[in-house]
């Protein structure tokens, strides 16, 4: 779009129109993008093309979803930043709801629910974080990050995105481990602040 990108357009859409339920479209989607705009207030993302399915979906989604209003409401009362009040989406119609969840300390290991709107099915999927790759980040950024915190947990969140999206279901075992984080990652963990 001339002069004004998606994120952009969302921003102004919900300062006029808080309660609006916005379903965002690309052609050129991202993880990133698609956090960053759910994060904002979308609603649902999707990446083109999309079959009729992928958009009923998404728009069943949105009409299911509490206002951007309330949403907004809900994360300047929020507590603490490891429990967002943003709901991940993956492109293929997977969200990773932010209900509570348990977290286990003692091993660094992250539970999430992930529902499949155009299926209905909702599952708990468990991502642990490999000592090594805490250890890996603790020696390249200088940094002590819990495996519990909040870094890891949004690492772990990634790599269930991720999943989800390349393979189209949930885990079989309903397990997924954190082995590594990327070169990126590593900047985010040098100015991590929440832990």
């Amino acid at each position: 779009m001339p002069g004004i990108d998606g994120l952009e357009t969302l921003r102004r859409l919900l300062a006029r129109a808080p309660d609006t339920r916005v379903v965002m479209v690309t052609a050129f989607a991202s993880v990133e993008l698609a956090v960053n705009a759910m994060r904002l207030g979308a609603t649902n993302f999707l990446r083109k093309p999309m079959t009729p399915e992928a958009l009923r979906g998404a728009v069943a989604g949105a009409l299911a979803e509490r206002p951007a209003r309330r949403l907004a409401e809900h994360r300047h009362t929020a507590a603490q930043p490891e429990s967002p009040s943003v709901e991940a989406v993956t492109l293929n119609g997977f969200r990773i709801l932010a209900a509570p969840v348990r977290t286990d300390a003692a091993n660094g290991e992250h539970t999430f629910r992930v529902k499949h709107f155009a299926v209905g099915t909702e599952s708990t999927v468990t991502v642990s974080i490999d000592p090594e790759a805490v250890d890996r980040v603790a020696r390249l950024s200088r940094r002590s990050l819990k495996p519990n915190g909040a870094f890891w947990r949004l690492q772990a969140e990634r790599l269930l995105a991720a999943f989800l999206w390349s393979e189209g279901r949930v885990p079989e075992n309903g397990r997924l481990t954190v082995q590594d984080v990327s070169r990126d990652d590593l900047e985010v963990a040098n100015a991590w602040q929440f832990d």
